[in-house]
């Protein structure tokens, strides 16, 4: 039986796509298209023309951490996988670039994209794969907060019907 609570969880899930659309979770998909916009050369002629443009950089810098330890982590994994992967080369030349100029990390959106991109994911599709990856965060929140251990109402409901 379906409760309130599973269609809440669904109107939350449609609500913020709709509401945030790509400022939240188009982050991802910005910085795909920065990757490919930044190309194998000039790395800092690319940065010098979008900071004196008065540009933010998806991906670089957060709100509230002065260094993210997130993308460290996921970063690790990137590296292993792709190591001399064209957008790993980019994303360090960028991420060494802004590092030494702003002295700005990048945030988890960065390394998010630079994961899509490593994967040859197309930059729209980024937006899409980030809903995908919050939806099931949200809905592990969910199973956490229910009394007894995860998936216990799964076990209860099939005893029921025997």
């Amino acid at each position: 039986m379906t409760k309130s609570r599973d269609f809440a969880v669904i109107n939350g899930l449609i609500g913020g796509l709709a509401t945030f659309g790509t400022h939240h979770l188009g982050a991802v998909c910005e910085n795909m298209k920065l990757l490919d916009d930044l190309g194998d050369n000039g790395v800092k002629m690319w940065v010098d023309e979008k900071l004196s443009h008065g540009m933010k950089l998806c991906g670089f810098g957060h709100p509230v951490y002065k260094k993210d330890r997130r993308p460290d982590i996921l970063y690790a994994s990137i590296e292993e996988v792709y190591p001399d992967h064209k957008m790993l080369i980019r994303y360090n030349a960028l991420r060494d670039e802004l590092h030494s100029r702003k002295g700005i990390h990048p945030n988890i959106d960065a390394v998010v994209g630079l994961a899509y991109s490593c994967m040859n994911f197309e930059p729209e599709q980024g937006i899409y794969l980030s809903f995908l990856a919050r939806s099931l965060s949200m809905m592990s929140h969910i199973l956490e907060e229910f009394p007894g251990k995860p998936f216990d109402f799964f076990l209860k409901k099939s005893k029921r019907e025997r």
